[in-house]
């Protein structure tokens, strides 16, 4: 090393120039046989769908989720239920011993036994008036079922009829929206626009009731008293809907002269005036019904009031405190059984026959067979989600299952911490699989936006430029990396031909060749080849070798142009575009630069003959002809024949 300094101090112009030197020439190569080349990587617009999701992660949980404790203490007699199992409201989970509340409950009912029989029946006629109230509070129940069946049955067809009137145009033609505002003004339009609210009204109640109606039992006083309740409501605004429409048509009868007038006017009046009498009737005999039902029962109540002070000389209240310690007593010894308060499935049953159990002691957990879960979204996000939106959801755990759910629940007011505001986002999962957990870990993507059946790029292929986005299209020729079947590719062999010449075995030179072959892989079509000989000239033509049918895909390309575009969605991978390109548009996804050696011209032996150039793609040859050569969809190549 010390031997190379002493060299470049002792000869150090020297070395200086050597150095300049070198530089020197490899600024030169690099600036004439070094070239920057630019190739662009084109794909087609395609026809997909895009979607903008947000994205959050949380974990599986019921919607209602209960630990099931006894009311009461004691040993476990029995438990009815395992873990996983599916229960119904009611159904019985396990029982505890209750022999103490049952000797209780039988101790509660001899004491109000003993003070409802402690004196004789002084009054046998008191027995008489409850027996005769309970048969007419029984025989009234029964004409209010009858009641109730005729008033439905009275109702359905009128107003099928009146809704034909107001909307069905082909039975009552004038009275269609366009003819009543028309014809008769906005008077008429006002009279039938505020029956047609009460009609929709009192259709829909009619429609809700149908399932109280059918669900009415001759030997449940409860329903007969709510249907009797809910049907008067609806005779009640059947019987104003009949008047109000009654008003609508008399109106435009009015307003119309009486040659004009039609006989869906004289029917509709007619049948006006015959519903409001029936439903007036309905109306009454319900409402008779229902004071009829009071009376009665008053009627009732006082009778047995008046056997109970006959019963017994004891202070009333004595037997009303045994009567209320018999139901303590009966509702005691009911709470030995453990039941589900809702419909569910059970689970973390840990009890067994001879544990004891108390009210901190839990026989198991029922939960919902809803599942839900709640991801957490920052208030960017959050501002793009509505309940409703659907979900696609996957699993940690369970890589192969994708589910999907719904938005069921956005927070209105967010969290603060350390400055950043959240919110809570609550998903119903859909779908329903026993691979599902509670606890299980979610990734939920919610939908925000789509767009199907689209045209879509690549989001690489989208720039802007000024606010306005636009893509980069080839110019000319492009060098394919991938076709698919659609367009015929053509190609052949040129023609061969020249001047007699002496000394020569055939007596006459060859002339040119031409070439085409499509871009896609195989023969081409063989065009004519034509060659001369001394004494003349001979011809012959060879086709239909093959032809290959291809369309340009993707490639490369060395030159680009500029396209404005309108888009739309952008999702992770592509992005719509509205206007500006079709299916199968070429666009650049990506740009190479890097280096090339620079092309060069020089003469060859063979051209010299002639004084001509060999230079891709241009004339050239022997005399007598010219070479040059065509790629369809690839390189430009002469092709000269050997000699």
């Amino acid at each position: 090393m010390k031997k190379i300094w002493a060299f470049l101090k002792k000869y150090k112009k020297t070395t200086i120039f050597v150095i300049i030197i070198v530089i020197l020439g490899i600024w030169y190569y690099h600036s004439t046989h070094i070239v920057t080349a630019t190739t662009y990587v084109v794909k087609s617009a395609t026809v997909g769908t895009v979607e903008t999701t947000v994205s959050g992660t949380g974990q599986i949980a019921s919607s209602q989720e209960l630990p099931i404790y006894p009311q009461v203490s004691g040993t476990v007699v029995s438990v009815n239920v395992k873990d996983g199992d599916h229960v119904t409201k009611g159904q019985v989970l396990a029982t505890l011993d209750s022999t103490n509340a049952y000797y209780s409950l039988e101790n509660a009912k001899i004491s109000v036994e003993k003070l409802e029989t402690s004196n004789p029946i002084s009054n046998s006629s008191d027995q008489d008036a409850v027996t005769n109230a309970q048969a007419s509070v029984s025989q009234t129940y029964q004409s209010a079922f009858n009641t109730i069946s005729s008033a439905y049955n009275d109702m359905g067809p009128i107003i099928t009829s009146l809704n034909d009137i107001f909307y069905n145009e082909k039975t009552s033609p004038y009275f269609t929206d366009t003819n009543v505002a028309q014809n008769y003004g906005s008077a008429a339009l006002q009279y039938k626009e505020t029956a047609g609210v009460l009609l929709d009204q009192t259709t829909a109640e009619y429609t809700a009731f149908r399932q109280i109606y059918l669900a009415t039992a001759l030997t449940s006083t409860t329903s007969i008293n709510s249907s009797l309740n809910q049907e008067l409501t609806i005779a009640q605004d059947l019987s104003n809907t009949i008047k109000d429409a009654a008003v609508a048509v008399n109106y435009i009868v009015s307003q119309t002269s009486q040659s004009a007038r039609t006989s869906a006017m004289t029917t509709d009046q007619n049948d006006l005036t015959g519903w409001l009498s029936t439903i007036s009737s309905d109306n009454s005999s319900l409402t008779n019904a229902e004071n009829s039902i009071q009376s009665n029962n008053q009627s009732l109540t006082q009778a047995q009031a008046n056997l109970s002070a006959d019963q017994t000389t004891n202070n009333p209240l004595d037997l009303q405190s045994a009567e209320l310690a018999l139901q303590q007593a009966q509702t005691t010894y009911n709470n030995y059984t453990v039941t589900a308060p809702f419909d569910g499935t059970i689970g973390n049953v840990v009890l067994q026959p001879g544990d004891n159990a108390g009210a901190s002691t839990a026989i198991g957990t029922l939960v919902t067979n809803q599942y839900i879960s709640t991801i957490v979204l920052n208030e960017v996000d959050v501002a793009k989600v509505a309940v409703g939106q659907p979900v696609n959801i996957t699993f940690n755990a369970l890589p192969n299952i994708t589910a999907t759910g719904t938005v069921i629940e956005v927070d209105t007011v967010g969290t603060v911490s350390s400055g950043v505001v959240s919110y809570n986002v609550q998903i119903s999962i859909n779908t329903t699989d026993p691979q599902i957990k509670i606890g299980m870990s979610v990734n939920a993507n919610i939908i925000t936006a789509e767009a199907a059946n689209v045209v879509v790029v690549p989001n690489a292929a989208v720039k802007t430029l000024g606010g306005r986005s636009y893509v980069m299209i080839p110019v000319g020729t492009v060098t394919p990396t991938a076709v698919v079947a659609g367009t015929t590719g053509t190609g052949g062999y040129g023609s061969l031909g020249g001047s007699s010449g002496s000394g020569r075995r055939y007596g006459g030179g060859f002339g040119s060749t031409t070439t085409a072959v499509s871009s896609s892989t195989g023969a081409g079509t063989y065009a004519s080849s034509t060659r001369s000989f001394a004494n003349g000239t001979s011809t012959s033509s060879r086709t239909g070798i093959g032809s290959s049918s291809s369309t340009i895909n993707g490639g490369t390309v060395s030159t680009v142009s500029i396209k404005f575009v309108q888009v739309g969605l952008s999702d992770n991978t592509n992005t719509q575009i509205l206007n500006g390109l079709n299916p199968g548009d070429l666009v650049v996804t990506q740009t190479i630069t890097g280096t090339a050696p620079k092309a060069t011209t020089s003469g060859s032996i063979l051209s010299s003959l002639t004084g001509g150039t060999r230079v891709t793609g241009s004339g050239g040859g022997f005399t007598g002809g010219s070479a040059g050569g065509a790629r369809t969809g690839g390189a430009t190549s002469a092709v000269t024949p050997a000699r």
